[in-house]
């Protein structure tokens, strides 16, 4: 694996234990609204739902650790200027939202999403601000744009639905090098057919769970594993990870195998005992860390600032 994809891999790792910040007991409640609406433009039989507002990620793109993002995700031997050109064109709609589903297929798994407050030409605006290879129909009702990005060239499409929303697909082959799948209008046509008769609104596990997390932050996220094969060992979560100008996460997980779930316990405590051996920056990171366990359900209130990264970076923790 290239160094640049085990970085992004090491980020979202710190990110999970960076400096806490102590969890609220808030949830936003039943889903109304706009939101609710673009859930039944997603077709049913996920395992997870996920949503959130674009707007919210301006200040994190701008801050530290938001831009090496950006940098280890732009193609390598090109400029990181395309991603942030093409990120930064979303921040700027307003009204932009988004509510999608992960469904399992064989060998890898698939997101469904579907978005209000943009339109297939915003879209090819933004992708040509860019500078990426864009397609549209001639009704102007499906877009295909392609983007180079560190481990591969993603295209992505979308269909403009009867409701005004769009909608959008992505399927991945898990295995040693992802591979994604080629999606046409066809194939997003037959989703939204596939959500007029049962959408994730259907999904009623995951929509019960959905009050839990905390909405108001920047991305949301709720499943289940009770119909993988990884039952055995994880059942619901939800949770919230909200980014400005760092990254805080507020997130419960169900650990359904009991020995897993003790050495879970027993690995932060250790790794919390161990943190005044850390050099100073890494230390007030670890400390931070708060875990909660109340029988087989274990929250996890997190947060690594803008300022904590630079001065990680600085000092040499994250190997940069």
């Amino acid at each position: 694996m290239k160094s640049r994809n085990v970085w992004v891999l090491v980020l979202s790792c710190a990110v999970a234990l960076g400096a806490c910040e102590k969890a609220s007991d808030k949830g936003s409640g039943a889903m109304s609204g706009d939101d609710a609406a673009l859930l039944k433009d997603v077709p049913a039989g996920n395992v997870a739902l996920f949503g959130g507002n674009y707007m919210k990620l301006q200040n994190f793109m701008s801050s530290s650790m938001g831009k090496m993002m950006t940098k280890l995700a732009a193609k390598s031997g090109t400029s990181e200027d395309a991603m942030v050109k093409w990120l930064g064109c979303f921040t700027e709609m307003k009204s932009l939202r988004l509510v999608g589903g992960v469904a399992t297929k064989p060998g890898g798994v698939e997101l469904r999403m579907a978005f209000s407050g943009m339109s297939i030409a915003d879209i090819a605006k933004c992708a040509n601000t860019a500078g990426y290879k864009n397609t549209t129909d001639p009704d102007g009702k499906f877009l295909t744009v392609e983007m180079d990005t560190a481990m591969m060239t993603v295209k992505q499409s979308y269909l403009a639905l009867k409701d005004g929303n769009l909608y959008s697909r992505q399927g991945m082959a898990i295995s040693v090098m992802p591979t994604l799948d080629t999606v046409t209008r066809a194939d997003l046509e037959g989703d939204a057919a596939k959500a007029a008769k049962q959408s994730a609104s259907d999904d009623k596990a995951l929509t019960a769970l959905i009050g839990k997390a905390d909405r108001s932050k920047t991305v949301w996220l709720v499943g289940s594993m009770a119909q993988t094969p990884f039952a055995d060992k994880v059942g619901e979560f939800y949770g919230s990870f909200d980014m400005n100008s760092g990254l805080a996460l507020d997130f419960t997980v169900q650990i359904t195998d009991a020995a897993m779930a003790d050495k879970l316990e027993g690995g932060v405590t250790d790794l919390k005992k161990a943190a005044d051996q850390l050099p100073e920056n890494m230390r007030g990171v670890i400390q931070g860390l708060e875990l909660k366990r109340t029988g087989d359900h274990f929250r996890i209130g997190a947060k690594i600032s803008d300022a904590q990264f630079q001065a990680l970076m600085a000092s040499g923790g994250l190997g940069m």
